[in-house]
């Protein structure tokens, strides 16, 4: 019966693997953007503005998630995504999410 619980907890976290399309949408336009724009003002007026709302979209998990979350898109996705390619960054991204989440509900079953 335990297992059983189990699976249906994991089954329903299937939305984790979304979490690809946070760096596709943050952190992907924040490499075209210093990439190619020109204008200083314009370029980190748009960089501020999808930082925001970046973290505006974490609102859900309390004020310093959304402060701390901001710097995500251009301090992580966008740092590492050229270095390392936004694929790997993603990848990282959906297992540190899984791995976290997975481990809370999981652990009181493990303990």
């Amino acid at each position: 019966l335990q297992i059983r619980q189990i699976l249906q907890i994991l089954m329903s976290k299937w939305t984790l693997a979304l979490v690809f399309w946070e760096d596709m949408f943050f952190g992907l336009p924040l490499y075209f953007i210093h990439k190619y724009m020109k204008n200083k003002w314009l370029k980190w007026t748009l960089t501020a503005m999808i930082s925001a709302l970046f973290g505006l979209g974490h609102m859900y998990q309390g004020l310093s998630a959304v402060i701390l979350l901001s710097v995500y898109p251009y301090f992580i996705s966008k740092k590492y995504g050229e270095k390392h390619g936004f694929g790997t960054v993603a990848m990282c991204h959906i297992l540190y999410d899984n791995v976290t989440v997975y481990m809370m509900i999981l652990l009181p079953y493990l303990l």
